[in-house]
This record gives C-alpha cells, sequence and structure tokens, in this order.
C-alpha cells in the first residue's frame, strides 16, 4: 500500500437546503507573494485551469464541475447552489492525479470523515462497529503514523495537506470515545465488546 502523500488539495461543497450563493476564488502568489500567476485553460471546457508563476514556482492545475473565469491572477467561478446540488474544486501538481467528479472527490474524502463516524458509533451504543472501523482506519496510517488530508478509498494512497492536524484531532477524538466506553463498562461492571464480526471488522 502507498502512504505517499499525493499533490491534491480537494474541497466539495454540498447545499442541503434552500440555496447558497457559492464563489470559487484561487489566486496564488509565487516567489512568497513576489510574484503573480497567468492563469490559461486547458481541456476542451472551461472545468480545467492552470497557473504558472515562470520561474518563480510549480505549475498548478485547476480542475473543478464549475465553469472557471480569470480576473487578473485570479481565477473565479460562481454558482447558485440549490438543495441537493453538489460541487467540487481540487488544485494538483507535480505528479497529482485529481479526480474529475464529484463522486470520485467524495469517495477521497470519505475515509477522513469514518473517524467522525467512529465517534457517533460509539455514542449511539454500536461500540463493537466503531471499534473494528477505528481499527480499520488505523492501518490506512502511514509508516509515521501520521494521515493526509485525504485518503484513497481505492489505494490507500494518501491525498493534500500532509500531515493534516483536523486528521489527527478526528482520530484522538474517535479513540477517546471508545477509552471513555471502556472506562464506562468497566466501572459499571458490564462485559466489554467481543471480537469485531460483519464487514466493517474486514480489513
Amino acid at each position: 500500500m502507498d502512504h505517499s502523500a499525493e499533490r491534491v488539495l480537494l474541497r466539495t461543497v454540498r447545499c442541503l437546503q434552500g440555496a447558497v450563493d457559492f464563489v470559487l476564488e484561487c489566486e496564488p502568489a509565487f516567489d512568497y507573494g513576489r510574484h503573480r500567476g497567468t492563469w490559461r485553460h486547458t481541456g476542451s471546457g472551461y472545468g480545467q485551469a492552470e497557473v504558472s508563476g515562470g520561474e518563480a514556482g510549480p505549475l498548478l492545475r485547476l480542475t473543478t464541475d464549475l465553469n472557471v473565469g480569470f480576473e487578473g491572477p485570479r481565477a473565479i467561478a460562481r454558482r447558485r447552489l440549490r438543495a441537493g446540488e453538489r460541487v467540487f474544486c481540487t488544485l494538483s501538481w507535480g505528479d497529482g492525479t485529481p479526480p474529475e467528479t464529484f463522486g470520485d472527490a467524495h469517495q477521497r474524502l470519505a475515509r477522513t470523515a469514518d473517524f467522525w463516524l467512529v465517534s457517533a458509533l460509539t455514542e449511539i451504543g454500536e461500540v463493537a462497529r466503531a471499534r473494528a472501523l477505528c481499527e480499520k482506519l488505523l492501518c490506512y496510517a502511514s509508516p509515521l503514523f501520521l494521515y493526509a488530508e485525504e485518503i484513497d478509498p481505492h489505494s490507500g494512497r494518501h491525498l493534500g495537506n500532509f500531515p493534516q492536524a483536523f486528521s489527527h484531532l478526528a482520530l484522538i477524538n474517535a479513540v477517546m470515545h471508545l477509552i471513555r466506553e471502556d472506562e464506562r463498562r468497566s466501572a459499571s461492571g458490564s462485559e466489554g465488546p467481543g471480537p469485531a464480526t460483519g464487514p466493517a471488522g474486514e480489513r
């Protein structure tokens, strides 16, 4: 399993109810802010673009399901999202491979969000499922036991910022939920959870 961080920053947005005016702005600065980038579209539509600072920095690629335009050194896209609508955007560089659809982007984020699912399952009493999922997620750690911003659900490769503080906060929160549940059961004299079974325990 490849645990090296991929060179992709990823964001997804979903409107749950009503409507929201969403604005995407990307204005990278190179060489510690001394150089602004020059944008151009790539591909056949308006959802792919790249920006370069010349010799001052790397070539950055913007991929999204929005229609991107340029205002000087800034890439910008606007859309009014209504209930159920969703969009994504990524910024990649080097050999980073960005997702091409919202579904792919959502799957890449799912593994990190599963740490919060561990906490939620513990809160509602499904401790065996929570423990099995937590043990599975721990297997995705890098050789230094660190986590990136996202984890590819197919390869286990770490994506985005590495290491990512919020991923580790979610991990600590998940483990603390399980520890407190074990302490509660021990204090009350109830038996601890048995071996994990079912799909959540598979590795």
